[in-house]
């Protein structure tokens, strides 16, 4: 419904829309968030700093977590939805709980993804919420971090041992 009125609204305005065939996220900006085609990968930007795209590396680092993921999945950071499209189109999955803390993210992105009705977004910050979150949950993906690769390791430590109290699998990016 929401593509077919973005493709109306475009061929009135008389200009092309600029929508990628696997995710339907068309470009556009809100805050300091820019989401946009370059050579045909989708991208995510914050402060012209690029977090995401939707590229064959990215969805590789993702591979791992998407096979293993099963049941009630949370995973912190929407990014561009790859993962959780991917999560949601799994039959094993009955639920997928996104936690992100910016609601720029959620506006440009969680609109166009394509979740099976297994989707709940949640804006917070990753970091408090699981200290009081309740289960149930079965797998854990976490997807954000920032620095650089030292700072990448010590928040990954401390995310797993955030989450250990659930009993679940947990998974952070690139691991």
């Amino acid at each position: 419904m929401i593509k077919s009125m973005i493709l109306f609204l475009v061929l009135i305005a008389g200009c092309t829309p600029n929508i990628q065939p696997r995710l339907g996220i068309p470009s556009a900006k809100k805050g300091d968030i820019v989401i946009h085609r370059d050579n045909k990968e989708l991208t995510l930007e914050e402060n012209g700093v690029q977090w995401m795209a939707d590229s064959d590396w990215e969805t590789e680092t993702q591979a791992e977590a998407i096979e293993m993921a099963h049941g009630i999945v949370w995973t912190f950071g929407l990014g561009l939805g790859i993962f959780a499209e991917d999560v949601a189109a799994k039959g094993n999955v009955t639920k997928i709980v996104v936690i992100e803390i910016n609601k720029d993210i959620i506006d440009l992105v969680w609109p166009y993804l394509d979740l099976k009705g297994k989707g709940k977004i949640i804006k917070a910050d990753a970091w408090k919420w699981i200290k009081t979150a309740r289960g149930p949950v079965d797998f854990i993906y976490a997807d954000i971090w920032t620095g650089g690769e030292k700072d990448f390791q010590e928040q990954r430590a401390r995310m797993k041992e955030l989450c250990k109290r659930f009993n679940c699998e947990i998974i952070c990016w690139n691991q």
